[in-house]
């Protein structure tokens, strides 16, 4: 019985040029929306308002995560996030 595959060794997986834009740009845009959201957070005044945003916030920030690892996965240099 001959076997194709280490057991051990896990496959590359190959990202194309387009697929490895796509993923920086989604990463860039996810830190532009955290970047606005919590710019409208400061500036708004009604209380159910202000924990929509935050939600929204805390759902970006789980993908910008997701998105990260994703990047050091595939050895795409990640952009920079915004200051805090």
């Amino acid at each position: 019985m001959i076997f194709s595959r280490h057991p051990r060794k896990p496959e590359r997986v190959k990202l194309s040029v387009q697929g490895a834009y796509t993923l920086w740009r989604s990463l860039i845009d996810r830190y532009v929306f955290i970047e606005h959201f919590n710019l409208l957070k400061n500036y708004a005044h009604d209380q159910d308002f202000m924990v929509y945003l935050t939600s929204i916030i805390s759902d970006f920030k789980n993908e910008t995560v997701e998105l990260e690892k994703m990047c050091q996965r595939f050895s795409i240099p990640s952009p920079q996030p915004s200051s805090k």
